[in-house]
């Protein structure tokens, strides 16, 4: 079942760009399995799949190369032994040449009598990267120019029976952008990456490389198929109350021939309604109305169950069943509430009606590459972690939103249908990040295409919480000096290209798409130069990073909604490892600045570190108080935001994941290796949360509630000095509402500042410590509940380096799990930060880089399929006092 729409602007017979039917469709899941059978056949339609095993070249070489599609000449050269691995040490800087030259891919398939007895045949390619000519049989028959979006032609007339040889020749996207660049009228923010129609990222990032790819990047097939299809659908929740989810049903048929046609609609397997419609020759349109009785809503995690719907659409002639769609989907609304207020305008979700809190992070793409790095016997390190291991990761750190960002790729279905299962909103921006993109017609239509095909694609995933616009295009041209030296008029038209793109052609297109989704222009809404910032919008703030502000700014300058902030750290020893000699394993060597893209990285972390920390001379310690810094000033962060509720909506951080192994921002590296920050992350975004806090003078802890009852339970507090002396205590009995509650019973909206009444206990600094020495004092926070701990927090009153952190006395005991391992660990005095690794092995710990109090145990559990002989020698443990004792 194919998806077709009115036909491509090329100057081509037969291509067309497809419509694509909401949520999951059968022909989508069938392509999960066509690598293992060449064709499936079925009495109206027969799917032949061409992925697998071509050849390649350099164009005009005689010399070709064995490839695999889906791929990219980067990859396909690197499993053919041509280049060495990319990611290792500084082998990104001699590979520049491949994005330079233009490449041809081939392969010969074979059309059957079968094939070539079907009236049509199209040709499908699910992506293109970028500048590509298709020719079947020496006959071009598509010219493709944009990454995002699928490509069909109509081929049956360009077969023969018995061998066709299909060449793919693609153009070089570097050298092919600099000539658009060359004639363009004016010089646009961005260079001549602004003109091609690819992911950003590839050109290079402040956290990755620059790999400007080229290749057949997703599955290619043949489709040929007899009189009658669904050409297209498209369905729309209308109504919704607590009995009745009514949806509207928009069908096209293609058909060869005059007939009546019957189409029924089931939910999860019960009949819906049935309707008989006079089919003519060509196109058909029709609407069907039906309905969901008695509906169960879909809700992000941790709010309610994640229920999701089969619907299935039937296309009857007479007593043969000729066509189906099945689609999955689920049933919920969500709004984005901005609404003046007496700190300035609302920014938050509202789902099924709930207000809620947004937990998450930004994502990138998990490869630098459109596909993934083979994992050959030459590849340093093994292979990286897909985006399954990456969501799965999110959502047991406690996330309920991810923003997928605007320089990587719109992912593939089964990306959002995870989302789905997972309860993970997904925040999803239209590909245009930090540049002035082109205005002319040609390239509107290119993108209008993209986004058409790509929002009716996602329209049916209950993830899909928002379209985005762009990345931080408005905030770059107003405050980052991209006017300067340009003339009012080129400022004038550059400024109106823009919002013809961002102020009408994509809302227009969700509106008519996905009308339930909201649609934001930009991201941010105001850049951190403009005081609206931090009472409007959503907020990008990076005078921490940047600025080199100190870690508290994050709490003076929490916005309504955090969209970004975040601070780098190094990645895990092993993934350094991975991608040096060790020789290399020096903070300023070659290959450890080839893998820190931003100019300032290094010196940043450094300034930072000698702020909180001892500088340490080893660079295994340099990388480990690296990540501890990252985590710390990322929890101060999110929990002044939390603490912030409800004026402040949301916290995504930046970034969730790596796409190679480097040197950034994230809290996954990129082998899957948690940094600390993802286990400070986890506990930062518990639901129930005790936040304690001083500025010196005065501790207050504050508790929030992001569950959607209210709760009630004792809060208490015991001074305790390293070694595990009790030194003081206090006890408060607790109400804390849920944000519900806050919104209150029948309000339709939020107040505009936080609520004092989380604030639960508050006590001057001086009276707390008593004779308690800071140094070596810690105030524990526990919230109770009926004899259940519901959420714990630890409160230091000096700066980690000031800390007199005693040997903590560790035992530690391993035994064999049904996941992997079992570690449990006890201490006899505290012990901060407790580092966990297995060396030579991947895997996953519950829990890491944690404190652990004095007399107490903890079990942590490592889930690997690797069977260790020597575990016990290959764990190590490191903790902050490790560094401090002589």
């Amino acid at each position: 079942m194919k998806y077709f729409s009115r036909q491509a602007s090329l100057p081509l017979k037969g291509v067309r760009a497809e419509k694509t039917g909401t949520g999951i469709i059968t022909a989508l899941i069938m392509a999960l399995f066509i690598l293992f059978q060449p064709d499936i056949i079925m009495a109206d339609r027969i799917v032949h799949d061409l992925s697998g095993h071509w050849r390649f070249r350099q164009a005009g070489s005689t010399e070709w190369i064995d490839a695999i599609v889906p791929g990219c000449v980067h990859t396909d050269l690197f499993s053919a032994g041509m280049i060495p691995d990319p990611y290792f040490a500084c082998n990104e800087d001699s590979l520049r040449w491949i994005e330079d030259i233009d490449w041809e891919y081939e392969t010969v398939f074979t059309v059957t009598g079968q094939i070539a007895s079907f009236p049509h045949c199209d040709l499908i390619f699910e992506g293109l990267d970028t500048y590509a000519e298709v020719l079947l049989n020496d006959k071009m028959i598509l010219k493709a120019d944009n990454m995002f979006r699928k490509w069909v032609v109509d081929c049956g007339s360009f077969l023969v029976h018995g061998e066709n040889s299909l060449r793919v020749l693609f153009h070089s996207p570097k050298v092919t952008g600099d000539s658009l660049a060359a004639r363009y009228p004016f010089k646009l923010p961005g260079d001549s990456r602004v003109f091609t129609r690819k992911a950003a990222y590839h050109y290079g990032w402040d956290w990755g490389p620059g790999f400007v790819t080229s290749g057949i990047w997703k599955n290619t097939r043949l489709e040929a198929w007899k009189d009658v299809r669904i050409a297209d659908l498209t369905i729309c929740l209308t109504e919704l109350d607590s009995s009745l989810a009514n949806y509207s049903a928009d069908i096209v048929i293609e058909s060869d021939q005059s007939s009546n046609a019957d189409i029924s609609i089931s939910v999860d397997g019960t009949p819906s309604v049935s309707k008989t419609f006079a089919l003519v020759q060509g196109e058909n349109s029709y609407r069907i109305d039906f309905g969901i009785k008695d509906p169960e809503l879909w809700y992000p995690s941790g709010e309610g169950e994640q229920r999701l719907y089969n619907i299935q659409l039937l296309l009857t002639i007479g007593d043969n069943e000729t066509d189906r769609v099945d689609i999955v989907t689920g049933i919920r609304t969500v709004e984005l509430v901005s609404e003046r207020d007496e700190s300035g305008r609302s920014f938050y979700f509202r789902v099924n009606d709930r207000p809620i809190f947004m937990k998450g992070a930004n994502y990138i793409p998990t490869e630098s590459f459109p596909v993934r790095m083979p994992p050959t016997a030459s590849r340093h390190g093994g292979p990286g972690v897909d985006w399954r291991y990456i969501l799965h990761s999110a959502a047991d750190a406690g996330m309920n939103m991810i923003r997928v960002w605007g320089g990587g790729v719109y992912e593939d279905d089964e990306f959002y249908s995870l989302c789905d299962s997972l309860g993970i909103l997904v925040w999803q921006d239209f590909m245009f990040a930090c540049a002035m993109y082109p205005w002319n017609p040609d390239f509107l239509d290119s993108v209008r295409e993209e986004a058409v095909y790509n929002v009716k694609r996602l329209a049916g995933h209950p993830c899909i919480a928002l379209w985005c616009g762009n990345n931080e295009i408005d905030e770059a041209w107003h405050n980052w000096g991209w006017q300067n030296g340009r003339s009012r008029d080129e400022v004038d038209k550059i400024w109106s290209g823009y919002e013809s793109l961002f102020h009408s052609l994509l809302p227009d297109v969700v509106e008519k798409y996905s009308a339930k989704v909201p649609y934001h222009s930009t991201s941010p809404l105001y850049g951190r130069g403009d005081i609206r910032s931090r009472t409007e919008g959503d907020s990008h703030y990076w005078g921490v990073w940047h600025d080199a502000e100190p870690f508290e700014m994050l709490i003076e300058r929490t916005g309504r909604f955090m969209s970004e902030f975040g601070f780098q750290s190094f990645p895990d020893i092993q993934t350094i490892n991975a991608f040096t000699s060790p020789d290399d394993r020096t903070l300023d060597s070659a290959a450890m600045i080839c893998h820190q893209k931003h100019p300032r990285g290094n010196s940043l972390i450094s300034e930072y570190m000698a702020r909180d920390f001892d500088l340490p001379d080893d660079f295994e310690d340099f990388v480990y108080i690296s990540q501890l810094l990252q985590a710390r000033g990322i929890r101060i962060g999110i929990e002044a935001q939390r603490r912030a509720t409800p004026f402040c909506m949301g916290s995504l951080y930046w970034q969730l994941n790596d796409c190679w192994p480097v040197a950034s921002w994230s809290s996954i590296d990129y082998f899957g290796r948690h940094k600390a920050l993802y286990y400070y992350v986890q506990r930062a975004f518990k639901r129930i949360l005790v936040s304690p806090i001083s500025d010196g003078k005065t501790v207050r802890v504050l508790v929030i509630n992001d569950t959607t009852e209210d709760m009630s339970g004792q809060l208490n507090m015991e001074l305790q000095d390293f070694n595990g002396t009790h030194l003081a205590d206090w006890q408060v009995d607790v109400e804390a509402p849920c944000l519900a509650s806050l919104a209150g019973e029948g309000s339709e909206k939020l107040p505009g500042v936080s609520d004092p009444g989380m604030v639960f206990f508050e006590i001057p600094e001086v009276e707390l410590l008593g004779n308690a020495a800071p140094e070596s004092s810690l105030l524990r926070c526990s919230l109770e509940c009926e004899g259940k701990l519901l959420s714990s927090s630890l409160l230091y009153f000096t700066r980690p380096a000031e800390l007199d952190l005693p040997d903590p006395g560790l035992r530690v005991t391993i035994s064999v799990h049904t996941i992997g391992y079992s570690i449990e660990i006890q201490t006899e005095r505290l012990a901060k930060d407790v580092f966990l690794s297995f060396e030579r092995s991947r895997g996953s710990f519950s829990d890491n880089f944690f404190d652990l109090m004095p007399g107490k145990k903890k079990v942590v559990l490592y889930t690997t399929g690797e069977i260790m002989s020597d575990p016990e020698q290959r764990l190590s443990i490191k903790t902050l006092s490790d560094l401090q004792q002589p």
